[in-house]
């Protein structure tokens, strides 16, 4: 099978594009600039330029991976307008061209901001979805997108609602999510930044779990329309605090701490229902709670001493 994915040179890009070349597919990278894509086919891609749309559909992939989204909670809170224009307005584009193109499309949506401060934890996919910040604003209104042209079109598009992903930064220091931000940091002895008091709950996700989960949603046997939909996470939270004593604890280092006010657009507890995508296509994490937290600790080391060696 030949699979697309959009910012496949990005973290959750890199591990899905592995995932998939090691099953035997064909995997071209989309994204707005040449990475070291180690070997993998590349095309130009950009939120951004409508125009670059028509590399990806022009390559007739059996399916697209779209994971390209250049913001991060804080920066779509500080320039909204920003995100919009570039994010989802080219993400609807892309949408409507693949719908038209009749390619089968699994979208990364947000697990952790959709829902906003949940009623029911952890938790399920038809949960209504109230995000208290502008990314998960960005998010939701993707989604929305989606299903439009999926009622007008039948449109085939798969949702990953996605937790927190954490995992090794494959020694380029570009970390994703704060279990690896502070793993990396903790181990090195440098400061980390925790905001408020660190009782913040969420749900972290090994980020090859995310892929076989991605995988595994393109790959169902589902009827789209209906049932579309899925939460990607580890079904179990933790906190802040939690997060830096386990790593502390694994790496045998004290954590330099500089605390800061936390921010009113964090939702304070966030845990995700993965009951659906264990029913529909048998898949579960293979990294759960403070285990997948020691294995982050065990790649990092690994990956520092790659570097001192180099």
């Amino acid at each position: 099978m030949r699979y697309v994915v959009t910012g496949g040179s990005g973290f959750i890009g890199l591990a899905v594009s592995k995932l998939l070349k090691s099953l035997g597919h064909e995997v071209i990278i989309a994204s707005r600039r040449v990475h070291d894509t180690d070997g993998y086919e590349w095309v130009e891609f950009d939120n951004n330029r409508t125009e670059t749309i028509s590399n990806i559909t022009s390559l007739e992939p059996d399916g697209v991976f779209h994971l390209a989204w250049s913001s991060i909670p804080s920066s779509a809170q500080q320039s909204p307008g920003m995100d919009f224009r570039t994010n989802l307005a080219g993400t609807a584009e892309l949408f409507s061209a693949l719908s038209r193109a009749d390619i089968r499309t699994v979208f990364t949506s947000s697990g952790g901001t959709v829902y906003g401060q949940a009623k029911i934890v952890p938790t399920p996919e038809d949960h209504p979805l109230a995000p208290i910040s502008m990314y998960g604003v960005g998010k939701v209104s993707a989604e929305v997108c989606a299903r439009s042209l999926q009622a007008v079109s039948n449109f085939d598009v798969r949702i990953a609602r996605i937790s927190n992903p954490f995992g090794s930064t494959n020694l380029n220091g570009k970390a994703q999510g704060v279990a690896s931000i502070f793993a990396r940091r903790i181990l090195l002895g440098d400061e980390i930044t925790l905001m408020g008091d660190g009782a913040v709950v969420r749900d972290y996700l090994h980020v090859d779990d995310v892929a076989s989960a991605l995988f595994a949603i393109m790959e169902a046997n589902i009827i789209s329309s209906i049932d579309n939909v899925f939460n990607v996470g580890s079904g179990v939270g933790l906190s802040i605090n939690d997060i830096v004593d386990t790593i502390s604890h694994e790496a045998g280092v004290r954590p330099n701490i500089n605390r800061r006010p936390s921010r009113n657009y964090d939702v304070k507890v966030s845990v995700l229902d993965i009951t659906k995508a264990y029913e529909t296509f048998a898949w579960r994490p293979k990294y759960i709670g403070a285990d997948g937290l020691s294995y982050l600790v065990k790649e990092i080391k690994k990956e520092l001493s790659l570097l001192k060696s180099i």
